[in-house]
C-alpha cells in the first residue's frame, strides 16, 4: 500500500520532472537513474519516520534548493 500509494507516484512524478529538466538542459543527461529518483522518497519516508516530522513547504524547499539542485544540475553550472 505504501509502495504503490506514496512511493511509486513520488517515483514517478520525480522522472517526470527530471526529464522535463533534462529536455530544458538544466538537469545532466544521465541524472534519471535509481538512485537520484529515490532520493525524494527516501528522505521524506526518513524524516517522516525516524525524525517524526512532517513536511512543511520550507522543508520541501530546502531539500530541493540543498539535495536535489546540486544532485541534478549538469557539471560545472
Amino acid at each position: 500500500m505504501i509502495f504503490d500509494g506514496v512511493v511509486e507516484p513520488t517515483i514517478q512524478q520525480s522522472r517526470d520532472v527530471v526529464t522535463r529538466g533534462k529536455e530544458r538542459g538544466e538537469v545532466r543527461p544521465d541524472a534519471a537513474d535509481g538512485y537520484v529518483l529515490d532520493a525524494i522518497p527516501a528522505m521524506m519516508m526518513h524524516r517522516s519516520k525516524m525524525c517524526r516530522s512532517e513536511w512543511s513547504d520550507r522543508d520541501l524547499e530546502e531539500m530541493v534548493d540543498h539535495l536535489m539542485i546540486p544532485l541534478l544540475r549538469p557539471h560545472g553550472s
